[in-house]
This record gives structure tokens, sequence and C-alpha cells, in this order.
């Protein structure tokens, strides 16, 4: 297929979102795009079978309500793409830039990998996420919050001023994680590593709190 044999099935896809006596559905399967150019393009209810998209262009792109199976987003520029309520399987974003990338809302989420992919201020917000990889991700303020994650790996992940207040982390491996400043109100099941972590914060703070109180006093006399 051609970049530009594409366009135009996007484009069918447009007209069909917009008016469903018009255009057509687009559902691709078993396809090499890789290094196409998919961005800023609203592809709702998109079906994905089978396809290499690597190193492609799907930035500002939207596949919300989408069915997606095994495809291959590797090295592929995702920043402020669109992932919300997406039915997706072996799905690989490795090397992916992924940006403020929306993928929340997750039902059916597994075997995802987002190993090295950069996702400043990714909204995981109540996805369900199994089986899944996000080694040595840059997670720096993404939102997880009330995510339910079981069985996934963060291993040497960075996920500094991420939120996961209200998220279920269920069998995770957190080893080497970086998570300064990351939020953990009333998170279920934390992994035993960052509760020591964040143990140690706080009696660093409260450690803190009481030499400046000593200071205060101190002063005062």
């Amino acid at each position: 297929m051609t970049q530009e044999e594409l366009d135009n099935l996007l484009n069918e896809h447009q007209k069909w979102l917009e008016d469903r006596s018009k255009g057509k559905k687009l559902e691709l399967r078993n396809l090499n795009l890789k290094s196409f150019h998919l961005a800023d393009r609203k592809l709702y209810l998109i079906v994905l079978e089978n396809i290499d998209l690597s190193q492609s262009n799907c930035s500002k792109t939207s596949f919300s309500s989408g069915h997606l199976r095994n495809i291959k987003f590797c090295g592929a520029n995702l920043d402020n793409s669109d992932f919300s309520d997406v039915d997706m399987e072996d799905i690989d974003f490795s090397n992916s830039k992924m940006k403020e990338i929306q993928i929340h809302s997750l039902n059916n989420a597994e075997r995802l990998t987002f190993d090295n992919a950069e996702m400043e201020k990714a909204f995981f917000v109540k996805s369900t996420v199994r089986n899944s990889s996000f080694k040595n991700a840059l997670l720096k303020e993404a939102n997880f919050k009330r995510a339910f994650i079981r069985n996934c790996s963060f291993e040497n992940a960075n996920v500094s001023g991420a939120d996961f207040s209200y998220t279920y982390l269920v069998d995770v491996d957190v080893k080497g994680t970086k998570i300064d400043d990351a939020h953990f109100s009333d998170a279920r099941e934390l992994p035993e590593e960052w509760k020591q972590t964040i143990g140690w914060y706080s009696e660093e703070q409260q450690n803190i709190r009481r030499i400046k109180e000593m200071l205060r006093e101190e002063g005062l006399r």
C-alpha cells in the first residue's frame, strides 16, 4: 500500500464517521505501514490487526474506541494522540514518543509494551492494564489515578511526579524505579519497595520539620 492509497482510505473513514451512509469504515489487516504519515487524523472506531506502524507519525491522531490487535508502533511519534477506550492487545510502543497521550478508560488492554517510551504526562486514568511492560519508560507526571494495573513491570522507569492515587497495583515489578514527588494517596496493593521509599521520604520530611521547629524556637530565645 502507498501513502496515497492510505490517505484515500482515511478520507473515506472520515466521511463514514460524519455520515454512516457515506464513505466506508476503515479496517486494515496484515500490512506494513512503516514510516507512514497518519498525523492529526480522527480514526474513531478503526479496526487494525497485524499492522507495522513503526517509525510512523501518528501525532495528534485519535484511535478512540477502536479495535487494535498485534500492532507495532516502535519508534513512532504518538505525541498528543488519543487511545481512550480502545480495545487492544499485543501492542508494541517501544521507543515511541507519547507525550501527553490520552490512554484512559481502557477495559481490555493486555500485553502492551512501553519499554523506553517517552510518556511524560500520559493519561491512564481508570484504565485496566494487564501483563504489560513499562521498563525504562519516562513517565514523569503521568496520571494513573483509579487505574487497575496487574502483572506489569515498571523496572527502571521514571515515574517522578506521577499520580497513582486510588490505583490498584497488583503483582507489579518496580525494581529501580524513580518515584520522586509521586502521589500514592489511597493506592491499593502498593509494592513493598515503594512503601519503603515513601516511608523513608516521610521520615526525612518529619526530621526536617523538627529541625526547623528547633531552630525557630532557638531564635525566639
